[in-house]
């Protein structure tokens, strides 16, 4: 899937990413056949892992997402809700990048959609950016550590230095 993500909305790839967490999997994974997705104990999914990936921790929202992206839901019991989507399957990742969001019919509708897809493709963006600043930032973190110590190594080096050049002259 790492190639195709830069094809991929982000939903999905969150998505996926959800699916692929161990620390997701009480609240959301794949059923048994792998051909659906369930999400066990909405409230706490919606607490619990919902803001780790998106801005928000609404269920009614992600819900609504799903259903841009074409996934329906199959069934719905009091402590779980399963959707599938038929490009959605486990293990058949090179699917995804079918996966659209639908396009409204709607002219006023269209231009909200084209509105929401170009903020997506700049929260992607901002994404990258800030990913790229924490590799920079980070890498900058290690130079001033290896700069101290360089520093350090020639303040002891010309303590050392004058420790030798103060006994040489004091045995002349």
């Amino acid at each position: 899937m790492e190639d195709n993500q830069s094809t991929l909305s982000s939903f999905i790839v969150k998505l996926t990413l959800m699916l692929k967490d161990a620390t997701a999997y009480p609240y959301i994974s794949w059923s048994h056949s792998g051909e659906s997705i369930v999400v066990t104990d909405p409230t706490a999914f919606a607490i619990k892992v919902l803001p780790r990936y998106f801005k928000h921790g609404n269920f009614a929202s992600f819900v609504r997402q799903l259903n841009l992206y074409g996934f329906h839901k199959t069934s719905q019991e009091a402590t779980a809700c399963e959707f599938t989507n038929p490009l959605f399957r486990r293990g058949d990742e090179h699917l995804l990048k079918a996966i659209r969001r639908k396009v409204p019919k709607d002219p006023q509708d269209k231009e909200l959609f084209n509105v929401a897809c170009e903020s997506e493709r700049l929260m992607k963006d901002f994404a990258d950016l800030r990913s790229k600043y924490e590799k920079l930032e980070s890498a900058l973190q290690q130079k001033e550590a290896e700069k101290q110590m360089i520093v350090n190594e020639l303040m002891q080096s010309k303590q050392r230095q004058e420790v030798g050049e103060e006994g040489g002259s004091v045995s002349s």
